[in-house]
């Protein structure tokens, strides 16, 4: 009987299941995930400094988990988690975004910023000037009357609790910077802000021989330049829609900038842009109208890049320089001064290789008209 029992072989076991969800009546609990994930945007959208109540969010919070902790024991965990999420969602829209992205809106004030401390501007080489707002209009001039090397920044506006420029000293550079913090959400919410009765307007004028580096960049609204006598040295602009006048004046820099004008829509009419002396000047259109007066040049070489999706261009260039013009097209028209141009054609005229003045055209063209005209 031993030896039976010697024989004999213990078979291993394998290890336990575990319960099935369905049969043992237990439902996934997905409430709190998603509850962590709404959070986890709440988060992530106070860092795009939208300021949030938490005195508000947190009762929210708990009131919620505490439904759903209820809720669940009779229905669905997925089906609980996804009306807490999205009631979590609509709790943040009301009490979060719509107060944070809607303007507050009151009596119309006046006030002016600088001019500043003259001792800002010793040692400095440059003025930076970066000016972003989703509305209202922007004035850029010179004013002599202003003690020299300085500006004003003045501003009139009914949007209360908008931010005051930033003034600033950073090595060689005095930068200004005027922001619109909630600006990139303001179109996805057109209902939330009182657009039509909001009011910012805002005139930068400056008495100054240092160099301007300028970045615009506007969601509707318009904007007027005038920078006769104010060196360029850098020009980033940029519109979702709305309209731009720029006269760059007639007196001649010496230096050599970078400019681009990048529009989703709209319309821009800049004139004696040559008189900044650019290296490089980029048009990119993806619909709207522009017009670029390029006379004021006093030489040197300038390549000049236009990128059309659809409306419609206008270069005016001095019959004096000296151009190279190269076309790529899907659609649409090229016109060199009333004769059409192709896809795949490269002009030259007989001044390139001699005229002070030289330009080094590239179009691109998806649909619309692009029109060169000279001017004496």
């Amino acid at each position: 009987m031993n030896q039976d029992f010697k024989d004999f072989q213990e078979v291993p076991q394998s290890p336990p299941k575990p319960p099935d969800e369905r049969k043992s009546g237990r439902r996934p609990d997905y409430v709190l995930p998603l509850i962590l994930i709404a959070l986890g945007v709440i988060f992530l959208i106070s860092e795009f400094g939208v300021s949030i109540n938490w005195s508000i969010i947190w009762p929210i919070f708990l009131i919620l988990i505490g439904v759903g902790m209820i809720i669940s024991r009779r229905v669905s965990g997925l089906w609980v988690g996804l009306v807490i999420f999205f009631l979590i969602l609509a709790a943040l829209f009301t009490f979060v975004l719509a107060p944070a992205f809607s303007l507050r809106l009151g009596e119309t004030v006046s006030y002016a910023d600088g001019p500043p401390d003259p001792s800002l501007f010793q040692g400095a080489k440059r003025i930076n000037f970066n000016y972003s707002a989703p509305l209202g209009k922007i004035e850029i001039k010179p004013n002599s009357l202003l003690p020299r090397d300085t500006f004003q920044l003045q501003t009139t506006t009914n949007i209360q609790d908008l931010p005051r420029p930033s003034i600033s000293r950073a090595g060689d550079a005095v930068s200004i910077e005027c922001s619109f913090p909630t600006q990139g959400v303001w179109f996805a919410f057109p209902w939330l802000p009182n657009l039509q009765s909001a009011r910012l307007e805002r005139s930068f004028s400056l008495n100054s021989s240092l160099p301007l580096n300028l970045k615009l960049s506007m969601t509707s609204g318009s904007g007027d330049l005038n920078t006769e006598g104010i060196p360029i040295e850098e020009a980033r602009i940029k519109f979702t829609s709305g309209a731009l006048l720029w006269d760059a004046g007639k007196i001649s820099s010496s230096l050599s900038p970078q400019i681009s004008f990048d529009f989703t829509s709209g319309t821009a009419n800049v004139l004696n842009l040559g008189s900044t002396n650019f290296s490089s000047l980029d048009i990119n259109f993806t619909s709207g109208q522009g017009t670029f007066d390029l006379s004021g040049f006093g030489g040197g070489s300038h390549s000049v890049s236009v990128k059309l999706t659809s409306g419609s261009v206008d270069l005016i260039m001095p019959r004096t320089a000296g151009y190279r013009i190269q076309v790529e097209k899907t659609t649409g028209s090229v016109n060199l001064d009333g004769r059409a141009l192709q896809s795949g054609d490269l002009l030259e005229n007989d001044a390139f290789s001699t005229a002070p003045s030289k330009l080094d055209i590239s179009l691109r063209l998806t649909t619309g008209t692009i029109n060169i005209r000279f001017t004496d």
